[in-house]
């Protein structure tokens, strides 16, 4: 019918696409400030024993904000955030974005080439920490009883195109490469995982991953967001079998988030059981095999566990697979699963165009989850960021 058109026109059968219409999103800060009002008594996070309210977390983050400001730290900066697993990282991050910054975690543990590798490339104009040895940066504590200032500022006006943090990538495709993700990026993705998990009310999440990676936000906003109590692990339980099945048996929390070679290993404590979560345990950042899977339903037959599955580029996460809906027989590993709301999911040839289901292609994800681009690097993010 069409002698003349390049087979690379003509349509090649069903298409494997999927996506869910977007949903509303609320910026993370109005929803943690809504979930303030509503009880400033409840407790917020828990850290090494102690339990932090809201009403202190948000002082302590208006305080520090203050100070920020008071620094000309506004809409469009950069604020390194120096530390791990703590308080301070919480209050830290509220206290960025209270101001319309971007903040960039920087996992204390890093080698201290890269910290200075990553501090000189971001841009940052301060750096909030627990080590004040930072040279040529201004430095602030994060300190959740810094004292309010005596002049007090105006709050900036918050719009979902200001960038809310920078975070790194691995490298594992070559050089680390900062990518920018917005207010309105962050809002879309936690508002859609919230609709896809159904978090129960008044749920507990556990952070185990280093602040550096976007793996923690997942529960960390959620926590903020839905009025969750968020536990931070230190290192001394996070990694040691037998300390974190002592300490999330203790904790009891709801949640986990963590990469399958991680959960892995903790299963090897003395009781495998008390490391997994009580209702909903998700797995991401590499493959889960249908082994560990099968060990988990063996411990924990009535736990809900999801695959999530989505690169830096698209703020944490994009698609999400409820292992008890999973295909076994397609598929090598659990499978990644369907786009969360807003989100659109397509695989497509060399030519950008949709292959048969079956058939090897390239898998390209749009919504507004997908983030700003690379910061510093235009010709990578055009590359990257192909206009639909």
């Amino acid at each position: 019918l069409a002698p003349d058109r390049p087979l690379l026109e003509l349509a090649v059968g069903p298409v494997d696409r999927a996506d869910a219409p977007a949903i509303a999103a609320e910026d993370v800060i109005v929803a943690w400030q809504r979930q303030h009002r509503l009880n400033p008594d409840a407790a917020a996070l828990t850290c090494n024993g102690t339990t932090f309210s809201r009403a202190h977390i948000d002082h302590a983050a208006e305080a520090l904000g203050q100070h920020l400001l008071a620094r000309g730290v506004g809409p469009g900066a950069r604020v390194a955030l120096l530390t791990g697993r703590t308080p301070g990282l919480v209050t830290g991050i509220l206290a960025v974005l209270k101001c319309g910054a971007a903040y960039v975690p920087i996992d204390v543990r890093w080698p201290a080439e890269r910290r200075a590798a990553v501090l000189a490339d971001s841009g940052v104009c301060l750096v909030l920490g627990d080590d004040p040895q930072v040279p040529g940066l201004d430095w602030l504590a994060l300190d959740l009883d810094v004292p309010m200032p005596s002049s007090l500022a105006a709050w900036p006006i918050q719009v979902p195109q200001l960038p809310a943090y920078l975070i790194y990538t691995s490298g594992s495709s070559g050089a680390p490469k900062a990518v920018v993700a917005s207010r309105g990026n962050l809002a879309a993705y936690v508002a859609g995982l919230g609709q896809r998990l159904q978090w129960p009310a008044n749920s507990s999440f556990a952070m185990v991953s280093t602040v550096a990676a976007d793996l923690g936000h997942t529960v960390l906003f959620a926590a903020l967001s839905q009025g969750g109590l968020l536990h931070l692990a230190d290192d001394e339980h996070a990694f040691d079998p037998d300390a974190f099945a002592q300490w999330q048996g203790e904790q009891g929390a709801d949640v986990l988030k963590i990469t399958p070679s991680h959960l892995q290993a903790l299963l090897n404590a003395r009781e495998p059981a008390q490391v997994l979560p009580r209702h909903t345990l998700i797995l991401g950042g590499e493959a889960t095999s249908w082994r560990l899977l099968d060990e988990i339903r063996k411990l924990a037959p009535q736990l809900r566990v999801f695959n999530h599955y989505g690169p830096t580029e698209t703020s944490v996460g994009a698609l999400c697979q409820d292992a008890a809906n999973a295909d076994r027989l397609h598929a090598r590993t659990l499978p990644i699963g369907t786009p969360l709301a807003g989100v659109e999911a397509r695989v497509l040839d060399a030519y950008l165009n949709p292959v048969a289901r079956g058939v090897m292609g390239e898998l390209y994800l749009g919504g507004p989850g997908v983030t700003q681009g690379y910061s510093g690097r235009p010709g990578l993010t055009a590359e990257r960021y192909v206009p639909d």
